[in-house]
């Protein structure tokens, strides 16, 4: 069941990068146990699109996977890195499940 959920997130991030949906990504990297993408984006397009939908989607894939393979809900995070490519520079993180979090907050 793990190597098809890790099928599947491949499949996700190849997507994400190539899919078109989002035009400002460049590329999608991640560790190994997808705790941590990074997402290189062309930043002046990223931030006037909804292109950071993305890492919605990578988030919530990342948490499904960790909670799959035995992570602990209490202890399982995804970091997401928002990394400019022409600069090289990190310019957003979001963690989850601490921005869904946030999210419900601000609703209140």
């Amino acid at each position: 069941m793990m190597k098809e959920m890790e099928t599947e997130l491949q499949k996700t991030i190849a997507d994400t990068k190539n899919g078109g949906d989002y035009p400002s990504v460049k590329d999608v990297t991640n560790n190994k146990d997808f705790s941590e993408f990074t997402l290189e984006v062309d930043r002046e397009a990223f931030e006037n699109s909804f292109d950071g939908f993305a890492a919605f989607g990578l988030g919530l894939s990342g948490m499904f996977y960790q909670l799959f393979n035995g992570v602990d809900p209490e202890d399982y995070e995804v970091k997401i890195l928002v990394k400019d490519t022409a600069t090289g520079e990190v310019f957003n993180e979001v963690i989850y499940p601490d921005a869904l979090e946030e999210a419900g907050d601000e609703s209140l």
